[in-house]
């Protein structure tokens, strides 16, 4: 339910008519009521309503065939559960209309069937009226239940407080304490199985049982050792936090320990408890999915009392022994931080524990301001920004299996450290090991593309098993890639700085979208003084220096089309089908509605039939050039309202600029010798690297002077950054702004910059949500080389299968694959209807001596040869090919060229409500395709098939022109033959050289300097008639790919 939508629902179809077929109905309502779940994804709402109330009617017919009144309960509060998601996704989606019961009242239905007396025994609901307290209820195999050793602990902190730094050694006595504690337990255990008959339900109950065991060493560890699954920091406690202790053993008498009722059923042996137990389980988790969606359905700030009850209900039923009673109006701190916000060892709730953390950080957040955040818990005056954020990096390492709740999670930890940036808000615990700039790229890079970085990882490991492998995969690297998070929250941070630097060595930036919610949440955060509609996050990762992460507002974009609706309704017919936007609706289309017309209205223009005469003709090219200047108007707006003068952290570094190093050093040096201005050196290079496109200096330099590791930026024409903002952070120094500004200028002007200088690639690495435009095309990035991945990961992944395939075919393993054109496979119009476009390529390739078919279709089987056993694949036809090689096909490929895909939409990704992005790049990414160069939409035969011949003539003068030497290499060459290296002796010499020459073709052919695949795109845009409605809707995915030439062809 989390992948391919459409594969799923085919899968569920079959269920429900084999089930239909075999007079299943407990199967029927089943594969109905998850067919239903799919749709409300999928934001198909009428077809959800339609299997949902079917599953419905069933349930109520077969309602004598369930002989369990709770198996009967669990489908029936399934089932509420599903209708109450169609409201609430109608209701986001401000589309459909919701029907007159609303979310809130199927969830609230559904919970109250969980409340019922049947659900209540023993175990579920103990006697009420027993006097017997959390502090004298004893675990199983006679350990303390984890609530009753808050009184030591309280005993432990003030011993500790009061004695000081030399209370090491008894640090050093608890751990070897710990030890035999666990010894102990073993030993327990052991005498728990020696009996004869052990039941799977008493080995699972067994397996939690540790749960209890430890959780009296772990609070003490946490005490002693400060580690980050004690957030507060209890160690900072004073006397008066200390004293709380026993109300919160107060309140833990009242709800006693949930987490130690698996042991007291073990001790006990009784099948029934085993029983029992295992619906608490199934109760629980379905309480605590309703409550985490209840949530959803109230208004901010209207609504808050009701959102605080639903929150604090939702701890209780994850951590209270009996749930049933849900009396409390807040809780104290110490007793959430030790029994929500932890990790626990065979935790059957780690899921709903990340999703009730989430969701209890996001109401903190979104209150912030305010008298409710503090009401939240008991006897504390504010809520630290980085508690939240421990507590959620605590999510972040539960949820990590599931790809929905770690996006959530994982975006809203990067929102948390970008807007620690005012002066009000210190996450200076967590900032030690690192800075914000680190924290906050990392989590936002981790937001993007999680699903795909699991596939990507996947196929990796899958190929790194076979035996042939001995190398590439046993990288450092790799394997610091195949494990998505670390296992504890406290290696997060060595963690995260490994991540970072282990990073492929070109320029990646990550660029996300935040509207509707995160929008409401920042200018409540930021206290931002205008509205906003949405936000833009935007990190620049290079291993060669530290992440910079910038959050820019965004401004509407609108743009008049009367003009072209004139001559739109003067010139076509109404079209057989209507246009089908492939991402259905995002922020981007509150934010540039124009976008979504333009693309609607290239549609229209391609395939609404009329009268072929002269003067529709000249009306149709008017049409479509007025579509081109919008597009391009478009993108210049979004450039300089979106980025400003920040445009240049699109740019990557210059590759040969002569005296950049030296230039950029001395003014670093003078603006801290000077300025005495602690300089961000990562930012000073990209700006200075961009000096061509600063327009605006004032505001860039204001950014140096602010001593932060991320930036909350004003973009546009505000005078207030251009000059107020320096003015005062340079004040803040005692300097003046026009010492800074001046040292700026004059390295500007000595800096030998020409358009002969070239830039290493940059990846794209974009959010669902932005995925759809064209950003390759925006003024900045049009002539430079650029590729797109879905996810950071999946492209050291990407890099190291392509690795893979070097070391099996005996090259030398370079940072970058690359690819012959000349060993390229073609299918030409395989439908027959595009004559021209055959008439313009078949005899060309035939002259260049190219495989390939033309004006006939090809089976899979021929296609799938053709992808594994070429460097090359060239496509001219309809649509991205699929219908001829279907997607699950080429992800069966061991191996996959290069694509050209030159058909309209095939480089477009469909976005099915909430599911993620599919399209066909993607699986040829998967399959091993280093780079597929596709369309982002509708494009006419004649003005793509320009851009194609362009593209492949472009490749054929590159491999022409390899034994050309490259300046940068030769500059590298000097430098080395200029070192005096004194001390080798000549055997190594001697090797080394031989060495060297053995490699020399292989490396001057594979120079990492040269011009890649993506290199040429920037001319190939302009040779089209229309340079953006048709030269901007070609891009490349995947990774830099240089051009080779195999001995053998």
């Amino acid at each position: 339910m989390i992948g391919d939508a459409t594969e799923a629902e085919t899968y569920l179809q079959w269920g429900k008519a084999i089930s239909d077929s075999l007079q299943l109905p407990l199967f029927m309502v089943t594969f109905s009521s998850i067919l239903g779940k799919l749709y409300v994804k999928k934001r198909l709402w009428d077809l959800a309503e339609k299997e949902l109330q079917s599953a419905q009617e069933i349930l109520k017919k077969s309602n004598t065939m369930l002989c369990c009144s709770k198996c009967k309960l669990i489908l029936e509060v399934t089932l509420n559960q599903f209708f109450g998601d169609l409201c609430l996704s109608k209701y986001d989606s401000c589309e459909g209309t919701t029907s007159g019961k609303t979310a809130k009242y199927w969830f609230t239905d559904a919970l109250d069937k969980l409340n019922l007396s049947e659900w209540k025994n023993s175990l579920s609901c103990p006697d009420n009226g027993s006097d017997e307290t959390a502090m004298d209820v004893k675990c199983g195999s006679a350990m303390t239940c984890t609530c009753s050793t808050m009184n030591e602990t309280g005993e432990n902190v003030r011993k500790s407080m009061k004695a000081g730094p030399a209370t090491k050694i008894g640090a050093k006595q608890n751990k070897k304490t710990k030890k035999e504690a666990k010894v102990l337990t073993k030993d327990t255990n052991l005498a728990i199985e020696s009996k004869p008959r052990i039941t799977r339900s008493r080995y699972r109950a067994s397996q939690n049982q540790c749960i209890g065991i430890s959780s009296k060493s772990e609070v003490v560890k946490s005490v002693d050792e400060n580690i980050i699954s004690n957030p507060s920091g209890m160690l900072n406690w004073t006397e008066s936090d200390l004293n709380n202790l026993d109300a919160t053993t107060c309140i833990f008498s009242k709800m006693r320990c949930w987490h130690c009722l698996p042991s007291e059923v073990l001790k006990s042996g009784l099948l029934t408890d085993f029983i029992n137990l295992r619906w608490e389980f199934v109760r629980r988790k379905l309480s605590m999915k309703l409550l985490t969606r209840l949530v959803k359905c109230f208004a901010y700030p209207n609504q808050i009392d009701e959102v605080h009850k639903v929150l604090l209900r939702s701890v209780s039923v994850l951590a209270s022994r009996n749930p049933f009673c849900h009396t409390f109006s807040s809780i104290p701190l110490d007793y959430f931080v030790h029994m929500v916000p932890k990790e626990i060892p065979g935790d059957v709730f780690t899921i709903e524990r990340a999703e009730i953390i989430y969701e209890i950080c996001w109401y903190l957040l979104k209150c912030y301001h305010s008298k409710a955040a503090r009401n939240f818990f008991c006897n504390i005056n504010s809520i630290r920004f980085e508690d939240l954020a421990s507590w959620l990096m605590v999510a972040f390492i539960l949820c990590r299996a599931v790809s929905d709740i770690f996006q959530k999670v994982s975006k809203l930890l990067a929102v948390i450290h970008v807007s620690a940036l005012r002066e009000q808000i210190s996450m200076s615990s967590l900032s030690q090991p690192l800075g914000e700039n680190y924290w906050a790229s990392y989590f936002h890079q981790a937001s993007i593309g999680t699903h795909y970085t699991h596939q990507f990882l996947s196929n990796l490991t899958g190929r790194c098993k076979d035996s042939y492998i001995s190398k590439s995969c046993n990288q450092e690297g790799s394997k610091l890639l195949l494990r998505l998070v670390p296992d504890t929250s406290v290696d997060l941070a060595e963690y995260v700085k490994i991540y970072l630097d282990s990073l492929p060595s070109t320029t990646i930036i990550c660029i996300s979208l935040l509207g509707r919610d995160y929008a409401s949440l920042l200018q409540e955060l930021l206290l931002y003084p205008t509205s906003v509609k949405a936000w833009m996050l935007v990190s620049r990762l290079s291993f060669k220096s530290e992440p910079i992460v910038m959050l820019l507002p965004l401004d509407s974009i609108l743009q008049d089309s009367d003009e072209d609706d004139l001559i739109s309704g003067t010139l076509f017919e109404k079209p057989s089908e209507n246009w089908h936007c492939p991402w259905g609706f995002t922020a981007v289309d509150d934010v540039a509605p124009a976008f979504r017309t333009i693309l609607e209205e290239n549609y229209l223009s391609t395939v609404s039939p009329f009268e072929d005469t002269p003067q529709n003709r000249i009306l149709w090219w008017k049409r479509r050039r007025n579509l081109d200047h919008r597009l391009d108007e478009l993108l210049r707006n979004l450039e300089d309202l979106w980025f400003g003068p920040w445009k240049c952290l699109l740019l990557g570094e210059w590759l040969n600029c002569k005296n950049f190093d030296l230039v950029f050093k001395n003014l670093v040096n003078d603006l801290r010798s000077k300025c005495k201005i602690d300089v961000n050196e990562s930012l000073l290079k990209v700006i200075l690297g961009g000096s061509k496109y600063v327009c605006e200096g004032e505001t860039i330099v204001s950014q140096l002077c602010s001593r932060k590791d991320c930036y909350v930026a004003k973009v546009g024409y505000c005078d207030e950054v251009r000059n107020g903002v320096l003015l005062k952070a340079a004040n803040e120094f005692g300097v003046s702004s026009e010492v800074a500004f001046q040292l700026f200028n004059d390295a500007l002007e000595v800096l030998e910059v020409d358009d002969s200088v070239n830039r290493e690639p940059v990846i794209l690495v974009l959010d669902y949500e932005v995925q759809m435009l064209p950003w390759e095309s925006l003024p900045v990035l049009r002539n430079l080389e650029v590729y797109r991945m879905p996810s950071v990961s999946s492209i050291s992944a990407a890099l190291d299968i392509s690795s893979i395939h070097q070391e099996q075919e005996g090259r030398n393993i370079i940072s970058f694959p690359s690819i012959d054109p000349l060993d390229a496979f073609y299918l030409l119009n395989p439908d027959g209807d595009l004559c021209r476009t055959q008439d313009e390529f078949e005899n060309w390739f035939r002259d260049q001596n190219l495989e390939g078919k033309a004006g006939s279709k090809p089976t899979v089987k021929e296609l799938a040869s053709a992808l594994t056993s070429h460097d090359l694949f060239i496509y001219f036809g309809h649509g991205s090919g699929a219908q001829y090689i279907p997607r699950h096909e080429i992800q069966k490929l061991e191996k996959c060229a290069a694509t050209l895909l030159m058909g309209c939409s095939s480089g477009s990704l469909t976005l099915q409500g909430s599911y993620v992005p599919q399209g066909v790049p993607l699986s040829y990414l998967l399959a091993g395709s280093p780079v597929i160069v596709a369309n982002l939409w509708e494009v006419t035969d004649k003005d793509i098939d320009r851009f194609g011949k362009a593209m492949l003539d472009a490749w054929l003068k590159q491999r022409s022109d390899l034994p050309a030497e490259c300046f940068q290499c030769n500059l590298l060459a000097e430098e080395f033959e200029n070192m005096n290296l004194k001390g080798k002796s000549k055997r190594k010499g001697a090797r080394k050289k031989s060495q060297e020459s053995a490699e020399t073709d292989s490396s001057r052919i594979n120079c990492g300097h040269r011009p890649k695949i993506g290199a040429f795109m920037g001319q190939a845009r302009e040779v089209c008639t229309l340079p953006f409605l048709t030269g901007a809707s070609p891009i490349c995915y995947g990774v830099p790919t240089g051009i080779w030439r195999k001995k053998n062809v």
